[in-house]
């Protein structure tokens, strides 16, 4: 069964998004997880100055990513779900009530789908901002992963890996910026809503 072209947009704009997410959190989950393991041995991670090290942006980024991957994979599931029950009209006597049954399925898909958008969207917004706030901050109150990987990569005796993990951190919320767009665009696209065919 062909997948009709009014959900084309919705689904390919879903997939972009956790594309998008899925690198985000990945790289994330991999510089948190290096930090975990060497911050107690490595001297160059000040194992007696735990507490200098802002990890909330890394938490936050892995914590929305995850979210966003949730809801995207819903509302797939929920475009898929419209795109095969939508328009199907029966010829039986009850076809007003049929008729009245699937206007108000098609109505609460899409509120559902327009909810999980705007937590998505929001998660999303909370994955960019909590990290530039702590670089932001950085160093005058505490370090992020980032900041002092970047600082210290390029001196003398500094681990090796500090290089790949201030690329990836810089790499990591390069994804985050489009995927509110995406999802905006899927919400106020007018191929996203629902079509009931006659």
């Amino acid at each position: 069964m062909a997948v009709r072209p009014i959900t084309r947009s919705p689904l390919l704009l879903l997939t972009l998004s956790i594309c998008l997410a899925l690198p985000a959190l990945a790289i994330s989950t991999h510089i948190l997880s290096i930090f975990r393991a060497e911050h107690a041995s490595n001297p160059w991670w000040l194992p007696i100055w735990h507490a200098h090290f802002n990890t909330h942006g890394l938490i936050a980024t892995i914590s929305t990513c995850c979210i966003i991957f949730t809801v995207d994979v819903i509302s797939i599931g929920l475009v898929v779900v419209e795109n095969k029950t939508g328009g199907k009209v029966s010829n039986n006597l009850f076809l007003v009530h049929k008729s009245w049954t699937d206007d108000y399925q098609s109505k609460m898909i899409k509120w559902t789908r327009v909810a999980c958008m705007a937590v998505a969207t929001v998660a999303a917004l909370i994955a960019m901002i909590m990290p530039a706030v702590a670089n932001a901050k950085a160093p005058s109150k505490s370090d992020t992963i980032q900041t002092w990987t970047c600082h210290w990569k390029g001196a003398v005796g500094a681990p090796q890996n500090f290089g790949p993990l201030c690329r990836e951190s810089v790499c990591c919320y390069l994804f985050l910026p489009y995927v509110p767009c995406l999802l905006l665009e899927h919400n106020f696209s007018p191929k996203s809503s629902p079509v009931s065919s006659l």
